[in-house]
């Protein structure tokens, strides 16, 4: 069996309707704003007052310790999937795909959620500035949100590598990439050459 027929013993991958493009694109393009890119700095700079930019990329930089959460996870999944793929045992690789994706999603979703629901304490605990707390914690919840949204993408993004289909990976970033650049246009135009 193939493992982008459709399914694979349990593996079930996405086709090509807008929908499910669109949940694969959408956390990719939150994820450009987690990253520090100068672009991503002079968009920020132009829509948000100068004095919340500071806020914004302390949030970006805890937001970000999700991927040293996760990556490490996945790392060490990868090369058993291969293996098992390599070796036909389609049903020994779903299960340990599942088992990945489990596991990502207690870990991180621990993390992301305790950072949503307990952040104030958390962050206010390790700054012990409770104004710094108050204005970081707007971008802290909904950018966790969105890397965990990314996070979870990436990890089903395991599959076409698998399979051997990197083109349906690079595909889906490229369709990322653009709506990006079509969506920043305007912002570059606008507020990019002050």
């Amino acid at each position: 069996p193939q493992m982008l027929a459709g399914t694979v013993k349990g593996i079930k991958w996405c086709r090509s309707s807008p929908a499910k493009l669109t949940a694969i694109i959408m956390p990719n393009c939150i994820k450009y704003f987690t990253k520090n890119h100068p672009l991503k700095s002079i968009i920020i700079s132009k829509l948000i007052p100068l004095t919340q930019v500071g806020y914004y990329t302390l949030a970006t930089s805890i937001v970000n310790v999700l991927l040293m959460i996760a990556t490490p996870i996945t790392q060490a999944f990868y090369p058993k999937l291969v293996a098992l793929k390599s070796q036909e045992q389609s049903e020994l690789a779903a299960q340990n795909y599942h088992l990945n994706s489990q596991i990502i999603n207690l870990t991180c979703g621990v993390a992301v959620f305790s950072l949503i629901f307990y952040g104030d304490y958390i962050i206010g605990f390790w700054t012990q500035n409770p104004e710094l707390t108050k204005n970081v914690m707007p971008y802290v919840k909904l950018l966790s949100m969105g890397m965990y949204l990314y996070i979870n993408t990436t990890t089903n993004m395991l599959i076409p590598y698998i399979a051997g289909k990197p083109i349906v990976c690079a595909k889906i970033t490229f369709l990322g990439v653009l709506l990006l650049f079509v969506s920043n246009l305007p912002l570059i135009i606008n507020y990019g050459a002050n």
